[in-house]
């Protein structure tokens, strides 16, 4: 293997390391554009062809920001690269040295340009260019070895461009999606007639609840939007049931223990809700199988369901009703340790107890009030 085989490999060792990312991809090409072809500064620039514009993206070696992102001198150098999709070399900028004298050149004090173009797929997608302040050593070999160069960071600078461009679009979903269920749940609670934010906290401090006992946060994505549409299902519920002043009957009793299922029926179809499920469809479920709808028990109850059962109490107990005062904390803390074992699983019961005695589950604002701080802190506590 000779060296200029060598460079080529690790230059490919590196770009595949980079794989996906973006900014990381930019910089190894830009890093072995200097290194490897004596230049003293570098930069990539973007073609954005739809719009027949270039655009610049990373730069090193430059000693002001003018020169490096000026649009005017881009046009001047880099458009023929991209217009003939073949490497130029500018032997001494001075040539151009009225159309530069703008731009910041003279600052940066450059004497040789090479731009060389990033062809994938037969097209353009964006030009290496490579500044010296001395005369590049540009000779027929040194422009095979920039050829080879660019043809492999082409390639991996247009897998890192549809990377971005599809997380971008994913977090275009994302916002949508989350919009969605925002729609919804305000959707509820004008149904329910619910003023009190209590969605939005439980969303919250299961979330908080969640993190403390070592979910991902991929995961807890999951469970806050859950814990958001805990009660999509009462949708489906008579108003005549779910307004009723007086206590309801048996046969009232049961429509509203429907709701879990009529969450899961609604939501089930929808493909990026199917991992919310586990809330909205199993919070009702007691850890002794006295629960509904299933009569799950243990831990055949989604652990997502059971660290929300918990919340759930708390906050409710915590909020006033019509026909009740708040309860106090300790009293609502020593409830829910008498209730482990049945409806909650004992050891996230005394685990949510150790946090809130500790302060690291704690509401900022009065009950009462619409919406409650999300500035929540936890930490993790074995248990």
């Amino acid at each position: 293997m000779t060296k200029t085989d060598l460079t080529l490999y690790e230059f490919s060792s590196q770009l595949l390391d980079a794989t996906g990312s973006l900014r990381d991809t930019l910089g190894v090409v830009i890093g072995h554009g200097i290194t490897q072809f004596q230049a003293q500064a570098a930069d990539v620039l973007f073609y954005d062809a739809p719009a027949r514009a270039l655009r610049y993206m990373l730069g090193r070696g430059f000693k002001t920001g003018t020169f490096e992102k000026a649009t005017r001198r881009a046009e001047i150098l880099a458009r023929p690269v991209v217009n003939d999709a073949r490497a130029r070399h500018v032997r001494d900028l001075h040539i151009f040295e009225e159309e530069l004298m703008n731009t910041g050149w003279v600052q940066e004090g450059f004497v040789s340009y090479v731009g060389a173009p990033l062809i994938c797929n037969d097209q353009v997608e964006g030009v290496l260019e490579l500044f010296s302040r001395y005369e590049l050593p540009v000779n027929s070999e040194w422009m095979r070895q920039l050829e080879r160069t660019t043809e492999k960071a082409a390639r991996a600078l247009h897998v890192a461009i549809e990377t971005r461009r599809i997380e971008q679009a994913q977090l275009g979903l994302t916002q949508n999606f989350d919009a969605m269920i925002a729609v919804m749940v305000h959707a509820l609670e004008l149904r329910e007639q619910e003023s009190t934010g209590h969605t939005e906290r439980v969303a919250e401090l299961t979330a908080q609840f969640a993190r403390a006992y070592g979910f991902t946060e991929a995961e807890i994505v999951n469970v806050r939007r859950g814990a958001l549409l805990h009660d999509i299902g009462k949708m489906g519920v008579p108003e005549s049931v779910l307004h009723k002043p007086e206590a309801l009957t048996e046969d009232e009793w049961a429509l509203m223990r429907q709701h879990p299922e009529i969450a899961h029926d609604m939501l089930a179809p929808i493909e990026f809700l199917r991992p919310t499920l586990a809330i909205p469809y199993c919070h009702h479920e007691k850890w002794d199988g006295t629960g509904y709808p299933r009569g799950l028990k243990g831990e055949d109850i989604p652990l997502a369901a059971r660290l929300f059962a918990v919340v759930d109490v708390w906050d409710a107990l915590r909020s006033p009703r019509a026909y009740r005062q708040p309860w106090p904390d300790e009293k609502i803390l020593k409830h829910i340790v008498d209730r482990g074992g049945r409806h909650f699983e004992q050891r996230l019961a005394e685990m949510f107890v150790k946090l809130v005695q500790a302060g690291k589950l704690q509401r900022q604002r009065p009950i009462g009030e619409r919406d409650y701080s999300r500035n929540y802190t936890t930490q993790t506590i074995n248990t």
